[in-house]
């Protein structure tokens, strides 16, 4: 990109400028999409969770309400006394949990790259937070915990390094 500038002479001179980092804007594309790829495996489990435990609840309040009634249902309301009535609380849990798998869904799928609580939980962390959490993770580690510990390490001198390449 091309721009003009004075020179002592009065005279215009193209000057040559830095084009816009692209590193920056690959950084950011980048981490939306991990952010994405995040948003669309928790969505999955929940679709997962939401498609296993339906039947398996299903099943638990058909066998509860089999066994207290001693006969299928002719007729389902909330009438613990009257035979054959089954209770419908199984119909509004799915119900709720539906809605809550919808919300999610269209959150996942057409919501902000990163809600508030999003930015929240990802806002930078203060370097005094993450020294008082690596000492407290240092601390407390024993034998089974080594491969985490050299992980920290390796992190702390990732980081060390990071910090001092900015600093120049």
């Amino acid at each position: 990109m091309t721009t003009e500038m004075l020179t002592q002479g009065d005279r215009l001179a193209p000057q040559r400028t830095a084009p816009k980092r692209e590193s920056e804007r690959e950084e950011r594309l980048r981490a939306l999409a991990i952010e994405r790829i995040h948003r669309l495996r928790r969505f999955k489990l929940h679709l997962a969770v939401f498609a296993l435990g339906l039947p398996l609840l299903g099943g638990v309040w058909v066998l509860t309400e089999y066994f207290e009634e001693h006969t299928w249902p002719s007729r389902f309301a909330s009438a613990p006394d009257v035979a054959g009535t089954w209770d419908p609380w199984f119909f509004f849990v799915a119900g709720i949990w539906a809605v809550v798998l919808a919300v999610h869904a269209l959150r996942t799928y057409f919501g902000p790259p990163v809600g508030p609580i999003g930015r929240h939980i990802r806002r930078p962390v203060p370097r005094d937070e993450l020294e008082h959490e690596i000492e407290r993770l240092d601390a407390g580690c024993g034998a089974a915990g080594m491969a985490e510990a050299e992980s920290l390490a390796g992190l702390r001198a990732w980081r060390r390094e990071r910090a001092s390449i900015r600093g120049k």
